[in-house]
């Protein structure tokens, strides 16, 4: 774009995803944030990245969830993984395999369009063990 008085009139292409008021953009704001252009290796990330403890969960991103969701979780020593996502009456709905997985830090790229909006938990176990245990929303 030039450097003229016009510029900040500049609408854009994506007007799908320009919320008309502030009761439609709050269900969605995650998610509106997330198509924002950046890396996520921000500092900030990774400060929360960094301190995860042995068997820890990080908040997934984006929370709320549209349809696709990223999880991180760090283990000290390899194990098999997984991670299940249960519904608020503990009845679980969806079980995602990391399969047998090194020590460190990694991320599990999850697609929950098939789930109903509401309040999840995901749990992650390690070798048949519950380790933690966090919360997501899934919007429509």
């Amino acid at each position: 774009m030039e450097n003229q008085n016009t510029k900040s009139a500049y609408v854009g292409t994506l007007t799908q995803y320009k919320p008309k008021s502030i009761r439609q953009f709050i269900p969605y704001r995650d998610s509106l944030i997330a198509l924002l252009p950046g890396d996520q290796n921000d500092e900030q990330f990774l400060k929360k990245i960094n301190k995860l403890n042995e068997g820890e969960l990080l908040q997934n991103i984006p929370n709320p969830v549209v349809e696709n969701t990223d999880i991180y979780y760090k283990i000290n020593s390899s194990g098999e993984i997984l991670i299940t996502i249960s519904d608020i009456f503990n009845r679980i709905t969806k079980v995602i395999s990391d399969g047998n997985t090194s020590k460190g830090i990694h991320k599990v790229h999850v697609s929950l369009s098939d789930l109903k909006p509401g309040i999840y938990f995901y749990t992650l176990i390690i070798n048949g063990k519950p380790s933690d245990v966090k919360k997501l929303i899934k919007s429509i």
